[in-house]
């Protein structure tokens, strides 16, 4: 197993990916140290994930979010329910970026606000 140093160009020929693992076209494995990252938090190829979004996208790929279905609806009351939010709302978006510009925008409005402190080369605002 080869483990990729900070100081090292990053390679751009895996192939394969699964758990932690990425696989190189000549076969060598390395340890992906930023798997944890988007959307491989729970690991690369995960067998459940897979088998669930290929369920899905087997009826409806997407739908944006102005359309419900079921599945939706259903997410939306679990996830109330779990936070205690009776009568909350939610918004389900596509990446952290619009996740974090959702909320600056609603502490923005709620505080009226007019400026804000960041990290200078920050995140996503962190």
């Amino acid at each position: 197993m080869h483990i990729l140093k900070c100081h090292e160009i990053v390679k751009t020929d895996f192939v394969k990916a699964e758990n932690c693992y990425l696989y190189d076209s000549e076969g060598k494995k390395y340890v992906d140290f930023e798997s944890g990252i988007w959307c491989t938090v729970l690991g690369h190829n995960h067998r459940r994930i897979n088998r669930v979004i290929h369920h899905h996208i087997q009826k409806v790929m997407h739908l944006g979010t102005r359309c419900l279905s079921p599945v939706v609806e259903e997410a939306a009351a679990e996830l109330l329910d779990i936070t205690g939010l009776k009568d909350g709302r939610c918004v389900f978006l596509s990446s952290g970026n619009e996740a974090v510009e959702f909320a600056v925008q609603i502490a923005r409005r709620l505080s009226r606000k007019p400026r804000w402190l960041s990290f200078s080369g920050s995140y996503l605002g962190a």
